[in-house]
């Protein structure tokens, strides 16, 4: 007879020791509790989802291609699309600030606020146009306003500036 190791997990009925008890049709560990004999799988950590989402990232920001084998590597990273990133606002001065938006072919606005120093991104927004709106929720995430404000002239942007940071140039 087996003996119960100690890594093996513990029955969440009885919380006594568990021992292997062959295998699944996908090949993986099942256990049985001696005591109450619940037999179940140890649940593992899949890092499948981190290799995807790494496998997307290095696709989607990189000059390469799809893969040969494209419609897996479709389904593979369906799930990486609905994800939203989130930023924490801005604590920090800046003293040159940029703001543009940026025009997509599905017709939505990409506004972006870059750092004029370091060029990182500070802060980002979608929107359908170059609105006060929009330009309002995207000056909002900064705590200080900045020294220098460089953008194109559009007006949208020019109003909202001027009144939620009346002393920059």
């Amino acid at each position: 007879m087996r003996h119960v190791s100690a890594q093996a997990p513990q029955c969440p009925v009885c919380h006594t020791r568990m021992k292997k008890n062959g295998r699944d049709r996908y090949h993986r560990q099942r256990w049985m509790c001696t005591s109450c004999t619940l037999t179940s799988r140890k649940p593992g950590v899949s890092h499948k989802p981190y290799k995807h989402l790494v496998e997307f990232l290095s696709w989607l920001l990189g000059a390469s291609r799809q893969p040969d084998a494209a419609r897996g590597f479709r389904k593979r990273i369906a799930w990486c699309w609905n994800l939203i990133p989130q930023r924490s606002e801005d604590s920090d001065h800046h003293r040159v600030v940029m703001i543009d938006g940026t025009y997509l072919k599905t017709g939505k606005c990409l506004l972006i606020a870059i750092d004029g120093d370091t060029s990182k991104v500070l802060a980002w927004q979608w929107a359908n146009k170059e609105t006060k709106t929009a330009y309002t929720t995207l000056l909002s995430r900064f705590v200080f306003p900045p020294e220098v404000l460089v953008c194109d002239g559009n007006r949208a942007l020019e109003n909202t500036y001027t009144r939620l940071w009346p002393h920059t140039n």
